[in-house]
């Protein structure tokens, strides 16, 4: 079961993410590439603050 994720770009920007998240996603405020898509679960490319669910 996936869960949603708060996770936090190297530039200080926060942002809520699907944990399998089906295509790339970048950051809202610098454009940094944050979470990877590999098909299942996506991989995480910085910080995790939180989980939910």
């Amino acid at each position: 079961m996936s869960k949603f994720l708060r996770i936090q770009c190297d530039c200080g920007a926060q942002q809520t993410v699907f944990g399998a998240a089906k295509s790339t996603i970048n950051c809202q405020s610098c454009g940094n590439e944050l979470v990877s898509s590999t098909g299942g679960q996506a991989e995480v490319l910085c910080r995790v603050l939180e989980v939910f669910g």
